[in-house]
């Protein structure tokens, strides 16, 4: 086979990160459609690092891993390679990385913050010593949202519910009860929609389809997955807020308890905390969401709605 090796060196910050991404992806896609086999090796926690893999991440989503690797050097092993071994394809060490120094070390910058410094212009945490910033996906979802209200009423919270427009165009009743109840919404797009692979026109359009039944200036991007330039023209009408914790009571591998705990673990002021009001997460998100409430009373915190 023959391959084609490509090295980024760099690890600094970078002006301009999205006008770079665009560039790499380009180059990238070239590439893969040129060479028989691409292998794409790339740093750890510098920006430029970060970008590439990030342009690399999104090129590979659009046109398959099929020819492509995208190996990250490691200096030596830390306690977070689980991490790196779950988002890049590959993983290399030096030979006498087991003998480093630093080796199984925790990383100054942990994971969910690699998140951030890909997307510098999304909203991971709100600076708020007093509040918790609940919010739920997919939703309204009957039976389950419900659920959802009845439960952060007892405890006097407010959350902010990421809709799909189709839901709240199919459940009006719902949505308007959301509204009712002090709650704020946010777009979460008409039909769930994956931006990686999909074009501009094609993704706004689906944005703007649920802007017609939701009328919010707040953001989320199913899956986290969005191109720069659908980030840059969705941002010029919404702010886009993701989090920082992650619950993944959508996930069948999660049992309720490893729902609560890794969500309990994090709470902290100012911190937005991810669920979904849907079917397939009822029953991981409806054990550990009274446990995340009693825990925020605890800390004396109060659960808000998102307001920029």
């Amino acid at each position: 086979m023959d391959i084609f090796r490509i090295a980024f060196i760099g690890h600094r910050y970078i002006e301009g990160q999205y006008h770079l991404e665009d560039r790499i992806e380009d180059i990238i896609r070239k590439k893969l459609h040129t060479k028989e086999y691409v292998e794409l090796y790339v740093g750890r926690n510098g920006d430029f690092d970060i970008s590439v893999a990030s342009a690399i991440k999104r090129v590979q989503k659009a046109v398959g891993h099929h020819n492509s690797s995208l190996i990250l050097l490691q200096p030596y092993p830390t306690k977070d390679d689980k991490y790196y071994e779950d988002f890049y394809d590959e993983v290399w060490y030096p030979i006498d990385s087991k003998t480093h120094p630093k080796r199984g070390a925790r990383m100054k910058i942990r994971p969910w913050r690699l998140f951030t410094r890909f997307y510098p212009d999304y909203i991971w945490d709100i600076e708020d010593r007093n509040g918790v910033y609940l919010t739920f996906d997919d939703g309204p979802t009957p039976g389950v949202t419900e659920w959802v209200l009845s439960t952060l009423r007892r405890y006097d919270a407010k959350a902010t519910f990421f809709m799909l427009g189709k839901n709240a165009e199919q459940y009006p009743d719902l949505y308007q009860r959301i509204l009712k109840e002090g709650h704020k919404v946010g777009n979460h797009t008409y039909s769930h929609q994956k931006g990686w692979g999909m074009s501009l026109e094609r993704y706004i359009e689906d944005v703007d389809l649920a802007d017609g039944i939701l009328h919010t200036e707040l953001f989320r991007p199913p899956y986290g997955q969005v191109t720069p330039a659908q980030m840059r023209a969705v941002g010029q009408r919404y702010k886009i807020i993701m989090g920082r914790i992650f619950s993944r009571d959508y996930a069948v591998t999660v049992t309720p308890e490893m729902c609560a705990k890794g969500v309990l673990k994090h709470i902290e002021p100012g911190c937005i905390i991810s669920f979904h009001d849907s079917d397939k997460s009822f029953r991981n998100m409806s054990y550990a969401l009274p446990r995340v409430l009693e825990r925020v009373r605890e800390l004396g915190l109060k659960c808000k709605i998102i307001e920029l």
